[in-house]
Order: structure tokens, then C-alpha cells, then sequence
């Protein structure tokens, strides 16, 4: 299983305006589609009447392009990777003409580097303090036997002209409602959950176009083939 942290790797769009959201959590349920192995999977709704959210990469393969785990967008400039990677390119020896294997290999070394550089900065630490922490217990190398965080690569910064540019055309609002499934249900008189049903109620036809129009539209991933070439780059 991929080392993941207590808490995911997510962009302000995908949280949402809530501060406080109830997020499910499972162990390795499920396959991470770049490196394919088992990750700490969350899923939470942003909107108490949107739809829920997931992530679908696991926090190594989110961090080495610096993207977020369920949209995969920059995580800096809220910019899809293939637009991002033409003015700020991050990690481009990792792209979708590599087999499996090879990006299995990219993902460990990511991951024994950085379990590295804890280490040696937590004994450094160690040595500091004569031995032992701040607290006066040994370092914990590992993060509690949670694995060790891969940090962001460092990229170069964009004139910054051009990312407000790019960011007020191509970013999505933090605060845009997400768009809505029809209520079968309700269609049919059947719904009985009311305003706390996430799926849209309309009365006319002509109701969905007024909600669509109103919302912010969210690309399909189209399955993992999508996933994984949304995550190189290789398209929108």
C-alpha cells in the first residue's frame, strides 16, 4: 500500500466552502490508476445537496505532478495538467509512454527519498537534542507507522500576469455549486427525501437548463483511461 498521511491531497473546489466535512475513510479499498496499487481512498460531499466526491489517486502520485487526488488540477493555480505543464512543466519524465513498471519504479524512489530525508532530519534532530526530542521520547521516523509524505517537486514560477490570466479563464470557483443528476424519483412522485435529496428536482423540462446554466460544468474522467490521461497531460 502507497504511504498516505491522515488527511488527503485536495484542491479548494473539491473541499468546498464548508470547513467542516464529514469524510469516509477506508484502507486501501481502493487501486490507485497511475501506479495501481492500493491506496487510503476518502470520499465526502462538498454540497450537503451535491453529489459526492472521491479520490481516485493516491497521495505519492498526486504529489509527484502536484495535482489534487480527485480532479487532478494544479494544485497551485487550479489549472488542468496539460495547460499547466506548457508554462509551469512539473515531472514531465513521468508521462503515459511508460509501462507500468516503470512508473511503479518512479512512485518508490519518490517514496524511499523522502522516507530518507526524514530520516536524516529527524537524526539530526535527535542529535541536537542530545539524543532524544524536544519531548524527551525518541523520533518517531515513520509518522506513527503512517509512512512518510512525498513533497511536491520544485517548479519554476510563471510570469504572473499569466496566471491570473489563466486562472480567471481556465480555474474553477471555489464557492460554484456542483452540477446535479435528474431525480428519477421525483420525476415519477416517488422521491420522498425532499430537500435533503442531491439530486436535482425539476418540475419542467426547461427547469435543467436554467440549473446547468447556473453551474459550474466538471469534465468527465471517462473511466481510467481518462484518469490516466488527464494525469499526463495528454488531454483537457
Amino acid at each position: 500500500m502507497s504511504s498516505d498521511t491522515d488527511s488527503p491531497s485536495l484542491c479548494a473546489s473539491c473541499l468546498g466552502p464548508n470547513p467542516c466535512i464529514r469524510m469516509l475513510r477506508a484502507e486501501n479499498a481502493k487501486e490507485c490508476h497511475i501506479c495501481k496499487r492500493g491506496y487510503v481512498s476518502y470520499r465526502w460531499r462538498p454540497d450537503p445537496r451535491g453529489p459526492f466526491k472521491q479520490t481516485v489517486l493516491c497521495k505519492t502520485c498526486s504529489a509527484l505532478k502536484d495535482v489534487c487526488q480527485s480532479c487532478i488540477r494544479d494544485m497551485k493555480y487550479g489549472l488542468s495538467v496539460k495547460l499547466r505543464d506548457e508554462f509551469e512543466p512539473v515531472n514531465i519524465h513521468l508521462t503515459s509512454n511508460h509501462n507500468d513498471a516503470t512508473r511503479l519504479h518512479v512512485v518508490l524512489e519518490a517514496e524511499r527519498k523522502a522516507k530518507k530525508d526524514a530520516t536524516e532530519a529527524s537524526t539530526l534532530l535527535m542529535l541536537e537534542n542530545g539524543g532524544a526530542s524536544a519531548l524527551g521520547v525518541p523520533l518517531l521516523l515513520d509518522n506513527g507507522g503512517s509512512g512518510v509524505a512525498v513533497t511536491a517537486p520544485e517548479r519554476p514560477s510563471m510570469p504572473e500576469s499569466t496566471a491570473a490570466a489563466l486562472m480567471a479563464r481556465y480555474a474553477r470557483p471555489v464557492n460554484a455549486p456542483q452540477k446535479r443528476a435528474v431525480c428519477s424519483f421525483f420525476e415519477r412522485g416517488k422521491c420522498n427525501r425532499g430537500d435533503m435529496c442531491p439530486y436535482l428536482h425539476r418540475e419542467k423540462a426547461t427547469d435543467l437548463g436554467e440549473e446547468s446554466s447556473s453551474v459550474a460544468k466538471e469534465p468527465k474522467l471517462c473511466g481510467a483511461k481518462g484518469i490516466a490521461a488527464r494525469y499526463y497531460g495528454d488531454k483537457e
